[in-house]
């Protein structure tokens, strides 16, 4: 049975221009009559255009549906009449907060609704706003699942429910799951479901629950991709009984390694790099680190230092893997880019050796050293000064001093300024001082 108060809103348009009206209601209802000192223990739940509200009770269960034929725009819930009556009585304009979560439980509660009506001029907006009386309990349900859950991997849920509590039928009952972020039903589902990929829900439509039912069941199977452990919602609600909302907490068997951002980086030439991976397993376990693409003399060690002594020229994408030992052996990965720049070459050479493949030479040392430079060969210097000077190759050569900058005339001198040491091979020279 059912007691029922069904009113009509209508709101026309008299005006000369449209107009922009905004309609609030107000409810407070006491449904506890527990008779306690700590006052009223109501609980609120919106779904829909529906608001349901019940209480403690010494005797049964009394449900109040609150349901409007047009949906409001916004809502809120009090406590202990703190905030909305008094703004709805002030004389400043009132615009409702919709909350995140649509129910509150065991308070002193009221709720507020919200329209925002735009009515052309001569016209009308009529609705019906309907408070049932329900004796109804919330439907019994439970959901479970057994042990841990593999990351990525497939966890199985069996949903139970009966209206034991009840001696009259509920009609249109919903079972709604609130998927977490980062987990998906398998699919495909059964006929019996409908996904909702918009809001990761999975709901299944009863169209009655007889009044005594025993227990039924549904079965759901997720893919896990959670790094985290995560909670199941469900909502169970019907027409006439105050919604069941229960939660079913789930662990994952093995957490994936958390690896930070590795910042790219440049270094020249025969520079040196290194850097220190932050890593971590949530389960408290040993990391494993790995280097793909590295160049050759890149290392990492066990605790994840990256050391590179000698930088290589090129562009080196690098790939940095921490491995756990957990069921599975997860892994987390970032990849960076070093860049090792080639030395800038100075073209301006003071020595030549004609026939040696290279263009130039900076010392003689340098000239005289080089593989290219060979027997019969003339080494050619400018007129500037040089370092040490040591022949200690099995070739004969001629070195000529005093070029000018261009290499044709060498009236001038090159001067050798320290030690100039003879090893082995031979050498003449010719305008060359040695200081």
């Amino acid at each position: 049975g059912k007691a029922s108060l069904k009113k009509t809103v209508t709101i026309k348009n008299i005006a000369a221009t449209e107009l922009d009206f905004h309609l609030f209601e107000y409810s407070d209802f006491d449904l506890s009559d527990t008779g306690l000192d700590v006052g009223d223990t109501d609980n609120i739940e919106v779904f829909n255009n529906k608001v349901y509200q019940n209480g403690l009770q010494k005797v049964g269960g009394l449900t109040l549906v609150h349901e409007t034929e047009l949906p409001p725009g916004k809502f809120d819930i009090d406590n202990n009449q703190i905030y909305l009556l008094p703004e709805l009585e002030d004389a400043a304009p009132t615009d409702l907060s919709t909350p995140q979560t649509p129910y509150r439980y065991r308070e002193d509660l009221q709720f507020a609704q919200q329209w925002d009506l735009p009515i052309k001029v001569g016209q009308s907006v009529s609705f019906t706003i309907t408070d049932s009386f329900y004796p109804r309990l919330p439907v019994t349900a439970s959901k479970t699942h057994i042990g841990c859950v593999t990351y990525q991997g497939q966890a199985d849920y069996t949903i139970g429910f009966d209206n034991l509590a009840n001696s009259e039928e509920l009609t249109n009952l919903k079972i709604i799951d609130f998927l977490p972020g980062n987990t998906a039903p398998v699919t495909p589902l059964s006929i019996d479901r409908e996904y909702d990929p918009n809001t990761n829900t999975v709901t299944w439509s009863l169209p009655t629950l007889a009044a005594g039912a025993i227990e039924q069941t549904k079965e759901l199977s997720i893919i896990a991709n959670s790094a985290a452990d995560f909670t199941n919602e469900l909502l169970l609600v019907s027409d006439q009984a105050f919604p069941t909302r229960i939660t079913d907490p789930a662990v994952l068997c093995n957490h994936p390694p958390a690896m930070n951002y590795i910042s790219n980086a440049a270094i020249n030439e025969r520079g040196a790099f290194s850097t220190q991976v932050m890593a971590y397993d949530p389960d408290s376990g040993p990391l494993v680190y790995a280097l793909s693409g590295a160049p050759t003399g890149m290392t990492i060690s066990a605790a994840g230092f990256i050391s590179y002594p000698v930088g290589i020229p090129g562009t080196h994408v690098i790939t940095v893997t921490a491995t756990d030992s957990g069921a599975g052996n997860l892994s987390a990965s970032r990849t960076f880019t070093l860049t090792v720049a080639g030395e800038v070459v100075n073209q301006t050479y003071v020595v030549k050796v004609p026939g040696n493949p290279k263009p130039g030479f900076k010392t003689l040392q340098e000239a005289y050293s080089d593989t290219g430079t060979t027997s019969g060969m003339t080494i050619q210097a400018q007129a500037a000064t040089f370092g040490i000077f040591t022949m200690n190759r099995d070739i004969s050569v001629t070195i000529k001093g005093g070029y000018d900058t261009d290499f044709q005339t060498n009236s001038g001198v090159s001067k050798i300024q320290g030690p100039f040491t003879i090893q082995k091979g031979s050498a003449i020279v010719e305008n060359l001082v040695i200081q």
